[in-house]
């Protein structure tokens, strides 16, 4: 959707719902700071134009924010199940000594057929 700003118009702060993530420095504040998606904001000038031309953030505070379709820290451990680093060698130690154990068991069958030939 393209929204057409009167140029007269720019100048004035108006309230603006951010669509997408993005960097600001809103009317009246004097630092940039992140604004979220959902979030309400003052804002005038050229940045007004500009979040509104590239779909940052809209004039109508009643439009749907869509979802985000990035991943969260929570779901990212969830999916990955991480391990600590201590557990993943403690697991490989292991089955290597399994397989130490098993080879130690075949190679001593081996002697013993030798031994009674």
């Amino acid at each position: 959707m393209v929204e057409r700003i009167d140029p007269k118009e720019a100048a004035k702060v108006e309230k603006l719902l951010a669509l997408k993530p993005h960097n600001a420095k809103p009317a009246g504040e004097l630092v940039v700071r992140r604004i979220k998606p959902g979030e309400v904001y003052s804002q005038s000038g050229l940045e007004k134009v500009e979040a509104v031309a590239y779909g940052l953030a809209t004039r109508d505070l009643n439009a749907k924010v869509p979802d985000s379709n990035k991943r969260t820290v929570e779901q990212a451990q969830k999916q990955a199940q991480l391990k600590s680093l201590h557990q993943i060698i403690t697991e490989q130690n292991e089955a290597i000594v399994n397989t130490l154990a098993q080879l130690s068991k075949t190679m001593e069958l081996i002697a013993e057929k030798i031994s009674k030939k």
